[in-house]
């Protein structure tokens, strides 16, 4: 099995923004709900949230 490094980062891109993704469809259900609901995020949910939104934007500076 011959698995290199980009490989293991485009995964890892992947999974960022498809989790960057779920985090943004939740915020505009909730926002658009009657009445809005408030979202309440874990410690454990908030370090996920920042290392995914941070990963997505760092990967797509260094391909620009």
């Amino acid at each position: 099995m011959d698995i290199d490094l980009n490989t293991i980062f485009l995964f890892l891109f992947v999974l960022s923004c498809v989790y960057v993704l779920n985090l943004i469809v939740k915020l505009v259900v909730s926002v658009f709900q009657t009445p809005p609901k408030q979202l309440i995020y874990s410690n454990l949910e908030k370090t996920f949230n920042y290392l995914s939104i941070t990963y997505v934007i760092t990967y797509i500076i260094e391909k620009l």
